[in-house]
C-alpha cells in the first residue's frame, strides 16, 4: 500500500483489532484503481481519525468526498449475459459417496430462516459483480446510519472491564 501509506496504518490498527486482513488489504488495493492514491490516502486518515479501522468506513469517506464532488460513480463491473460463455446448465449430479455439506455459520449468528442459494457456477466476474453490489449497499447502509450503527457496535463491544473503569486489563 505504498501508493496510500495511511492503508498501512489502518491494517496495523484492524489487525490489533483482530480483523482478517487478507480480505481488508484486497479491498483496498480495489478502491486504489477507481478512486486513486490521493483520494484513497485522504478516506483511509478519515477512517482513522474517526477511530474506525475497517474498509466500509474508508468507503463511505470515499463516497461521502465523491457526492461533495458530484462526481459519477466508479464504473460498475457488468455482468455476462446469462447463458453466455462459461454458462451452466442443469443441476450437477450429486457424489453419493460424499455427503452434501452442511450450511456454512452466518457471520450474524443465525441459525434459523429460510436458506439463501447461491448458483454454484457463477463466473468469478458475476461473484465479483454481486460481492460489489453488496459492498455498494453495506457503504450506503452505513453512510445513512452511520452515528446509530457506531453506537450499536460500541455498545455490542462494551464489556463489563470497560464499565467498571479497570483500567489496566488482567492479562
Amino acid at each position: 500500500m505504498s501508493a496510500a501509506p495511511a492503508c498501512r496504518d489502518l491494517l496495523r490498527q484492524a489487525a490489533e483489532r483482530g480483523e482478517p486482513l487478507g480480505r481488508m488489504a484486497r479491498a483496498l488495493g480495489e478502491l486504489l484503481d477507481p478512486y486513486g492514491a490521493a483520494e484513497l490516502q485522504r478516506a483511509a486518515l478519515d477512517a482513522l481519525g474517526r477511530g474506525v479501522p475497517h474498509v466500509s468506513a474508508v468507503r463511505l469517506a470515499l463516497e461521502r468526498r465523491r457526492l461533495q464532488r458530484h462526481d459519477p460513480p466508479p464504473v460498475a463491473v457488468p455482468l455476462p449475459p446469462q447463458g453466455g460463455p462459461g454458462a451452466h446448465h442443469g443441476i450437477p449430479a450429486q457424489n453419493p459417496a460424499r455427503p452434501a455439506m452442511s450450511p456454512a455459520p452466518q457471520p450474524s449468528g443465525i441459525t434459523q430462516g429460510l436458506t439463501l442459494l447461491i448458483d454454484p457456477h457463477w463466473s468469478p466476474e458475476q461473484a465479483l459483480a454481486v460481492v460489489k453490489l453488496l459492498d455498494d449497499l453495506r457503504a450506503r447502509i452505513w453512510a445513512h446510519y452511520e452515528l446509530a450503527l457506531q453506537a450499536r457496535l460500541r455498545d455490542d463491544r462494551t464489556t463489563a472491564l470497560d464499565i467498571n473503569g479497570v483500567d489496566d486489563p488482567p492479562f
